[in-house]
């Protein structure tokens, strides 16, 4: 795994699969897992675990497959306006970020699928026709937003790019199916929007890092570079600067708020993701009205914008290498036995309730197995992440009696680890687990710890 944020995911798409709920009360006193993406996410990545038995390479083929399915739309969206090196240009400017951040176009994550949405949508807005262009672009939308809630003002900017083409009713046909689309999953019982809107109301209460602040600053500067690029070069419709203010404001503002997103705490710049098509959409409709008499200055931009992008993309190349490599004994060796040894457990312990535990650091590499629990219908209420139970909210209480009751038949905790030893985890956690709890079985990665009233 890339990031633990891929366990976390996983563990509640599979938890969810058995009748868990994506998102409970941000207070509950139950359940301690909290993800802040929205329904879809969990949706793809269920359908891989099931089609895989959760198998990671096959959730790696299908990240690594929505990576060659989006180079293959922003080719078709690019070069339906603009002539092919030019196309290639764009391509290489909305793809560099990407290569930067490869825990997120690679991960098991929803940035993948956030980028994608959005580029059909762009794709879609600049169709010939009025309404299938409405319709796709509401229903791709849709869809980006139901990966993160963060994809509204860029999708507000492509409504004013429906306006522009065809007018109001074609922006209202796409937000009403947009807005139909992105509620729709939580009309399932198990998925509450309540919860979700909890959820994502409490990062009000994260602030800013100013570090943070800075950095997303930059790569929102670096985002618009391009336009400011074409603007020098006088491309149209900017010497009637009048003309295109609503799009240019419309883009500073949705900027600005990814900015400010991406500088809280555990963000990132990976939540521009959902404007980068939107800009490089832009910029190829932009483009396409200069294509037919082009200029030497034009050809002068577009070479830098696509010279700036490479360089910029590929001067993390050497890292990113060093990420996606594969794993190297010890770790490799460790997962497969790991995988063996929690099939024994399922097997072994059949009809009793198993739970993955955490020693001295919740981001183990063996730990980040604990998805595979819940695929088997075992419980999922404690997760290891610490975000909000940091203190954003108070680690729910009944985890802890629990614990005390041994609600839970067995745990599994990493061989020879003390078992939650962390300060992520409240002290009367350890207590009540150690007291009620004691090594039943040991393996090589993982010691089975029973409750000593049944041991």
């Amino acid at each position: 795994m890339l990031d633990t944020d891929e366990a976390n995911l996983l563990s509640i798409a599979a938890a969810s699969l058995h009748g868990q709920p994506l998102y409970h009360p941000i207070l509950s006193t139950d359940v301690s897992y909290s993800l802040m993406y929205g329904p879809v996410t969990f949706f793809v990545y269920r359908l891989a675990l099931l089609s895989g038995n959760g198998s990671f390479l096959v959730l790696r083929i299908l990240v690594v497959t929505l990576n060659l399915l989006l180079c293959a739309v922003l080719y078709s969206t690019f070069r339906k306006l603009l002539r092919r090196d030019t196309a290639i240009a764009l391509i290489a400017f909305a793809l560099c970020p990407l290569l930067q951040w490869v825990k997120c176009s690679f991960g098991v994550r929803p940035d993948i699928g956030i980028i994608l949405a959005m580029s059909l949508a762009v794709r879609a807005t600049l169709m010939d026709a009025e309404l299938p262009a409405a319709i796709l672009t509401g229903l791709c939308a849709g869809i980006a937003i139901d990966f993160k809630l963060t994809v509204l003002p860029a999708f507000a900017f492509l409504l004013l790019i429906l306006f522009r083409r065809f007018g109001t009713r074609a922006a209202a046909i796409a937000a009403i199916i947009a807005t139909a689309t992105a509620l729709a999953p939580f009309a399932l019982p198990a998925i509450s929007l309540h919860n979700y809107l909890d959820l994502l109301a409490l990062t009000r209460t994260e602030g800013v890092g100013h570090a943070a602040l800075i950095y997303s600053l930059f790569f929102a500067i670096f985002l618009a570079a391009p336009l400011a690029i074409l603007i020098a070069a006088g491309t149209p419709p900017w010497p009637a600067a009048r003309q295109a203010w609503p799009e240019l404001s419309l883009l500073t503002l949705c900027l600005v708020a990814a900015t400010l997103i991406s500088a809280k705490p555990g963000a990132g710049p990976w939540h521009f993701w959902q404007l980068i098509p939107v800009i490089a959409g832009y910029l190829a409709l932009t483009l396409s009205r200069s294509e037919p008499s082009p200029s030497p200055r034009l050809d002068l931009a577009i070479c830098l914008i696509a010279v700036s992008s490479a360089a910029f993309g590929l001067s993390f190349a050497a890292r990113n290498l060093a990420t996606l490599r594969a794993p190297q004994d010890p770790t490799a060796q460790q997962l497969r036995l790991g995988r063996i040894e929690i099939a024994a457990a399922l097997d072994r312990y059949r009809g009793h309730t198993l739970q993955m535990g955490y020693g001295p650091s919740p981001n183990e590499p063996v730990e980040l197995l604990r998805y595979l629990l819940p695929l088997h219908g075992q419980p999922y209420t404690l997760d290891g992440s610490g975000r909000l139970e940091a203190g954003l909210v108070p680690f729910p209480s009944r985890i802890t009696q629990k614990m005390n009751t041994c609600t839970d038949d067995l745990w599994l905790i990493p061989h020879d680890e003390q078992p939650f030893d962390h300060w992520r985890f409240p002290a009367a956690l350890r207590r009540a687990f150690t007291q009620h709890y004691a090594i039943a079985q040991r393996g090589a990665i993982y010691d089975v710890w029973a409750c000593r009233s049944t041991h």
